[in-house]
């Protein structure tokens, strides 16, 4: 990778992304020139399309406060829904420039009284609830953060809100308020608007049409986008409508950072209408890859970033991601020049239609399900590249050593460390949950995940997300001038697919962390579970087989507290299992390259390539191992047992998330139902 210590063409490759609008399904140009640098880099190209369902905005939805006078209602204010022109920024200004709006937003003219619900978490409209506030016919106004946007949406519906509105609230950043805003420093600019979807993104990721007959009246029921509309707002424009509330409703301790706004619930006096006319359409959204065919074609690593943009821009989301996706294909190149050939396939992706809820990557991992099964030995998945200074490293615990030895060999431009050592001093691997392209591959097809960027954070410029201002000036002047964070990153991502696709033998895999993790978060559950349910009795019936105890019942009455031991004691098994594994992997390893790869006897190369196959086999099917086909309670797509996005949150991970579930829901079956499902899959 030593073309990436001397040349850095990340901004040149980020400049050519953010310069024409390419929201998804749009811009072929990209599509095709994505496709050319993978050819012109030795890879071998395809462009794989499939027809979906999105909407796309409409240049006449509004957003007014009306005042009761008389029978009818005067207009008092009404914003404009646009982003300030700056002449610094040539991104910001042209005919060009996409309306804001929300991806799967419903359509429709609804008015009502406002009422404030803070960021519109599921605790959030609980506590209104249990204050006495009334949602109902209400427009609900919530502030961004905590959980995905879809959610807030979600939450609203189902409390009884005719519409939504959703702003961002200078109080949630981490630049202090004497900071001057962009662009004159690197505040957040007030005009600053967050698009994005609102589909249901917990309950169902990619095409919300794909299980019904697509018919009118089947897509007007669908169950996983909303059924009432919503607007984005920069905080701006939403503080005079916010200062409605004023007066009206409860003081709860909700706290911002808007002066002249009290923060108080409503239901306000005035009243608000929204009136959405989205264009909502089947249109055909590309997939582009790249494929270089290693010794082993059955054994591939994957990595993937989206493509599709929310504005013009998107110089952090996606397309730092994009422009370091072409650094590491230059990067490997220069390596297919030299002769190099790994010993796994190396295929990079481009996805469209990731911002609308990851629908072009969904619709190629069910499409090709059990070929992806099979071969895919690890996803690598790169969104935001940069958006700030601070590495985001999230995945399965199977890699966690290996991203941290991996992260010791780059250096962090920003001080003398490695980026290991910048990492630990502040931060941990996190696990996955949702919100970008990983979601498919991992929580629904179990195959080994690992998501990774320079995030933002203190210290850092206000990244102006989904904003016509996450531009190439804003992306050059502030967030990674010289683009050194691109190469940082496009060097470590190089070196993860190079010491993945090298060696014999799957040795990064570490079995004794997945088992150890899997026990840690058994532990945290268990201490959660009420007393008094420890000595009831579990029924098992019919479902003794998905239980994993049908043995337990042959000897004696089967309780809750029995249960939970019995999958200690698998655990603990698994926990010996694995460490053994990981000494053997190594093993293989170390006679591979001291012996056997110098060996002139076939037969010998021979028996030892079973070898290696059957233990590469257990580590890339292990995570698949923890997939329930039935799914989990109420979003049976989501198979995974051990991880997934949190139903409430969609952004953030769970840990167990049946069990999770069961046990938020306070369901004694439920409970023991899940704890025999994961015993069940220890076992296996």
């Amino acid at each position: 990778l030593n073309v990436l210590q001397h040349s850095n063409l990340a901004g040149k490759w980020l400049k050519k992304y953010t310069a024409e609008p390419h929201l998804a399904g749009t811009n072929y140009g990209l599509v095709e020139f994505t496709a050319e640098k993978f050819e012109e880099y030795g890879f071998t190209t395809k462009i794989d399309t499939h027809n979906c369902y999105i909407n796309y905005p409409g240049k006449n939805n509004t957003l007014k406060v009306l005042k009761p006078h008389g029978d009818e209602y005067k207009v008092i204010y009404q914003p404009t829904l646009v982003e300030d022109v700056l002449k610094e920024d040539p991104t910001t200004d042209g005919d060009d420039l996409i309306p804001a709006f929300h991806g799967y937003s419903a359509n429709g003219n609804v008015t009502g009284p406002l009422v404030f619900a803070n960021y519109g978490t599921k605790e959030d409209f609980k506590l209104l609830e249990s204050k006495g506030v009334n949602v109902k016919g209400s427009v609900v106004i919530v502030r961004y953060g905590k959980i995905f946007r879809g959610l807030k949406v979600k939450f609203a519906q189902e409390a009884g809100a005719v519409g939504v509105i959703i702003y961002s609230d200078p109080a949630d950043d981490y630049v202090p308020e004497d900071e001057d805003s962009y662009p004159k420093g690197p505040g957040r600019n007030p005009s600053s608007i967050q698009r994005g979807s609102v589909q249901f993104l917990s309950s169902l990721p990619g095409d919300p049409s794909r299980f019904s007959d697509k018919t009118p009246e089947a897509l007007a029921e669908l169950d996983t986008i909303p059924k009432i509309p919503s607007l984005p707002i920069s905080y701006k424009e939403a503080e005079p409508i916010l200062v409605q509330l004023n007066g009206y409703g409860l003081d709860l301790g909700f706290h911002g950072g808007l002066s002249k706004f009290k923060y108080s619930t409503g239901p306000s006096h005035n009243q608000v209408n929204i009136f959405n006319n989205n264009t909502y359409t089947f249109t055909d959204l590309w997939n582009v890859f790249g494929l270089y065919e290693g010794h082993d074609t059955n054994e591939v690593i994957l990595l993937g970033n989206h493509r599709d943009a929310w504005i013009k821009g998107g110089a952090g989301d996606p397309n730092s991601g994009s422009a370091a996706l072409l650094e590491i294909a230059r990067a490997l190149g220069e390596l297919f020049k030299l002769g190099w050939k790994p010993q796994k396939s190396v295929l990079l992706a481009s996805w469209d239609g990731e911002e609308y809820g990851l629908v072009g990557s969904t619709a190629f991992a069910e499409k090709f399900s059990d070929e992806i099964g099979k071969k895919v030995v690890g996803y690598i998945n790169m969104d935001v590249a940069v958006s700030g200074s601070h590495l985001s490293l999230a995945g399965s615990p199977l890699l966690n050593e290996f991203l941290l030895d991996i992260a010791d060999q780059v250096s962090y431009s920003r001080t003398n460390q490695t980026l290991k050592e910048h990492f630990v001093n502040e931060s941990q691997i996190h696990i996955l949950g949702s919100g970008s392209d990983y979601t498919s591959f991992y929580e629904h097809l179990g195959v080994t995940s690992i998501d990774l960027g320079f995030g933002n954070g203190k210290g850092d410029p206000v990244y102006h997300y989904h904003s016509n201002y996450d531009s190439y000036h804003w992306m050059e002047k502030f967030a990674d001038p010289g683009f050194v964070l691109h190469n940082s990153l496009a060097q470590y991502i190089g070196l993860l697919i190079i010491n993945l696709s090298e060696p014999k033998v799957l040795q990064s895999y570490q079995a004794h962390d997945y088992s150890e993790s899997i026990y840690s978060y058994f532990d945290e559950l268990v201490e959660k579970i009420p007393k008094n349910w420890l000595h009831k009795s579990v029924t098992l019936e019919d479902e003794e087989q998905s239980y994993g105890c049908h043995m337990m019942k042959k000897h004696h009455n089967v309780t809750l507290s029995s249960l939970v031991n019995s999958t200690y004691h698998e655990l603990k098994g698994f926990i010996r299992v694995s460490k053994k594994h990981d000494h053997y992997t190594k093993t293989l390893q170390k006679i591979w390259d001291e012996d056997i790869s110098k060996s002139k006897n076939p037969f010998r190369k021979f028996i030892f390539n079973r070898k290696v196959k059957n233990a590469n086999n257990k580590l890339k099917h292990l995570e698949k191992e923890f997939l329930y086909e039935d799914g989990l309670n109420g979003r049976d797509w989501f198979k995974h047992v051990v991880f997934a996005s949190g139903r409430y949150t969609g952004y953030a991970g769970q840990k167990l998330p049946g069990l999770t579930e069961a046990l938020e829901d306070h369901d004694f079956e439920q409970t023991a139902r899940w704890i025999g499902i994961i015993k069940k899959s220890i076992k296996k």
